[in-house]
């Protein structure tokens, strides 16, 4: 049993072995012949290079000799032959493959040369090929055989150097001339060295009449082709290869006399194979003996790894669950400060309006003056740092409506030319009347930039004129520009004006104020409306701010008649007499500012103090009221549970029910507007927005 049990093994293992080093073998053959398929593509592809660059090289020379003095006979006796020689010179220096240009005429003797031994040479174009003119522009140029030396005025003798001619005929048939160039071989064969892989490969640039004029060997000892019988064939192809004992590849110019062919040995490229052949067949057993050992090491490695990969993927989650958990807490937090903030600050605002109507004692006026400036101004460092906290939560919207652009410039204008005019500061505005008169765009984060741009310039400049100027291109793209004669900014200081949290220097902030958050906000919010701003600034001299935001073309829309809006357009004219309105309100002091707001227009006014109760109102008072004013956050039964019971009622469905909420987050906003409510208000309540509101709901 045993040994049959062994006996089976090693022939297992033995056919184990046989096919796998079959199948090596196989795959070494596949891979000959890849190879030399590879190496005859490459021969081929070399042959197309060196082609390519000797055809540019003879086209330049074409080129740089046509842009010669028109030259015949007649006018090379005439002409200057010091001035023609600073041409060939020229010409000469800007192709490193010259060794001399000349200029001979009809009797073939050189009389202008950049190499004065040259002079008087006598130049045989009957060793050149082809040996007639032919044809066309490019049997204009001919090619001779390799000679001795560095040039034509060499003894012929020496072997260290050696060079081929080229002629170039110029001028009419009548009357041409020559222009005759020596190349240096040695600038042909250092690119041809470029393209050797192997030590045995080998190229030739040969001649249609198999004369050599470069090669890897000794041109001198060897001048002619090595294939002669190929000659016949490569006249008749424009590319092609032929294979014995060296892999071969020609390609023929089509514009010139001469062919190149690139050689590989397929000795060589064998040779290395079996090399490889072996070397495979070699690490083939090493790996099947180790196979087993990193088989099971790569098992306990993959093991490992999945451990460890689910042990980050459990510390990911984790780290993302106390990432929401912390933004969750946060937003609750701006949402609770909110409301804390706001209430109160509601009443503030709200009263001392109201006691400025009223006629007070100078000095109390100035007190409660005093006191509804310090209010707006906390507003303002609050409104900042919540839209700051919802970019960064990524809960800012941006919206597109249409909207009336010079209305809402001369607002922003009418909005900061008290704060101007009490500094004594000429505020200027400047629209370009191309300029379209509605757009689409979001009209409150436009508003929002201009404010803070134009109340920085006002705030930071004691003298001067502030300028708004606003225009608009024809790629739909408005440029606002705020510049002010104020303190100025140095380049650091420009630097790091958009960070949060900053201002230009420390003492700024004790002598003018603010949180350093307004130019942060305009930078996120020109970015998140896909637009731009910028600073240009001089110490001392002032400040120019730059502002492009894309836009929408759009049609004013028809007006809608309505004599409710009309009573709001002005709340000191308004009367809303006849109106019944119940009011949800829990804070005493905000329940008192409502009422006072309503009653100074004629409102008719039923309070309740939480949600409960104004279902019993609703319910059981037997009045018809035309709008609820509906606080959200309230004891015993808050406003959006109050505002689902109603809306569950169907003798309510037509009554508009609108949120007067501290809570300035936009969420806040979809959860009022899902449970049922019509409209929005944000404290502190502006009294026109207000009276707004009620001539838009009630009819």
């Amino acid at each position: 049993m045993n040994q049959g049990y062994l006996r089976f093994t090693y022939v297992f293992l033995t056919l184990f072995f046989v096919s796998v080093l079959v199948g090596v073998g196989y795959s070494a053959y596949q891979d000959r012949q890849a190879q030399l398929t590879f190496q005859l593509q490459r021969a081929q592809a070399n042959a197309l290079m060196l082609e390519d660059q000797i055809t540019q090289t003879f086209q330049f020379i074409e080129s740089a000799a046509m842009t010669l003095p028109e030259l015949s006979e007649a006018t090379l006796l005439s002409v200057r032959h010091d001035e023609l020689t600073r041409w060939l010179l020229r010409l000469q220096h800007s192709q490193p493959a010259l060794r001399s240009l000349s200029v001979m005429g009809e009797d073939r003797v050189i009389k202008v040369s950049t190499n004065a031994a040259n002079l008087g040479v006598r130049v045989m174009l009957d060793t050149f090929a082809p040996a007639d003119a032919g044809q066309g522009f490019a049997a204009n140029l001919r090619i001779g055989q390799v000679q001795t030396g560095r040039d034509w005025a060499g003894d012929g003798l020496s072997e260290v150097h050696y060079f081929f001619p080229i002629a170039l005929r110029l001028g009419q048939e009548k009357s041409h001339v020559w222009v005759v160039a020596a190349v240096n071989p040695d600038y042909f064969l250092n690119r041809m060295e470029r393209y050797k892989q192997h030590e045995n490969d080998r190229y030739e640039w040969v001649r249609f009449d198999g004369h050599v004029l470069v090669s890897s060997g000794n041109v001198l000892q060897e001048p002619m082709f090595s294939k002669p019988a190929l000659i016949s064939e490569i006249h008749r192809h424009e590319i092609g290869a032929h294979i014995d004992r060296w892999l071969t590849a020609y390609r023929t110019s089509v514009q010139y006399p001469f062919f190149v062919a690139f050689h590989i040995d397929q000795e060589a490229v064998l040779a290395q194979w079996v090399r490889g052949f072996w070397s495979l067949v070699s690490w083939t057993l090493a790996a099947l003996c180790a196979v087993l050992g990193v088989t099971v090491v790569m098992i306990r490695h993959f093991r490992i790894s999945e451990e460890v990969e689910r042990r980050q993927q459990m510390e990911l989650l984790a780290s993302r669950d106390k990432a929401e958990a912390a933004t969750r807490a946060k937003s609750q937090f701006l949402a609770n400060m909110s409301h804390e903030i706001r209430t109160p600050m509601n009443g503030v605002i709200g009263m001392t309006q109201l006691a400025l109507e009223e006629s007070l004692p100078e000095r109390a006026k100035t007190y409660v003056q005093s006191a509804h400036t310090a209010a707006v101004s906390l507003l303002g460092v609050l409104n900042d740092v919540l839209d700051f906290s919802k970019i960064e939560a990524g809960k800012l919207e941006i919206e597109s409506v249409a909207f009336n652009l010079p209305e809402l410039l001369h607002t922003v204008i009418a909005m900061q030319r008290l704060m101007a005019e009490g500094k004594k500061l000429n505020l200027k505005f400047e629209l370009d009347p191309a300029t379209p008169v509605w757009i689409e765009s979001d009209s409150l984060r436009m508003t929002q930039i201009l404010n803070n741009l134009l109340g920085n310039a006002v705030k930071f400049a004691s003298r001067g004129v502030v300028t708004l100027r606003v225009y608009a291109t024809p790629d739909q793209v408005l440029h606002l520009q705020v510049q002010d004669e104020g303190v100025g900014m140095t380049p650091t200081q420009v630097a790091n004006l958009f960070v949060p949290f900053n201002q230009a220097d420390s003492s700024t902030t004790r002598v003018f104020g603010g949180t350093g958050l307004g130019l942060a906000i305009c930078k996120q919010l020109c970015d998140r409306m896909g637009g731009t701003i910028r600073v240009e600034s001089i110490k001392d001299l002032g400040s120019t701010f730059f502002v492009d935001l894309p836009f929408k073309a759009a049609v004013a829309p028809s007006k809608m008649p309505s004599d409710a809006s009309d009573l709001a357009r002005n709340w000191q004219d308004a009367d809303f007499s006849g109106v019944r309105v119940l009011v949800v309100e829990d804070h005493v002091l905000n329940r008192q500012l409502l009422l006072a707001l309503l009653r100074k227009v004629n409102v008719e006014v039923t309070v309740a103090m939480q949600g409960e109760e104004a279902l019993d109102v609703l319910a059981n008072s037997g009045l018809a009221f035309d709008l609820v004013l509906m606080d959200i956050q309230m004891p015993v039964m808050d406003g959006v549970t109050a505002t689902r019971c109603i809306r569950a009622d169907q003798r309510f469905d037509s009554l508009p029910i609108v949120a007067v909420t501290a809570n300035a987050m936009s969420d806040e906003r979809a959860i009022c507007l899902e449970a049922g409510m019509q409209d929005y208000l944000v404290k502190p309540l502006e009294r026109q927005k207000l009276y707004d509101c009620i001539a838009k709901w009630v009819h």
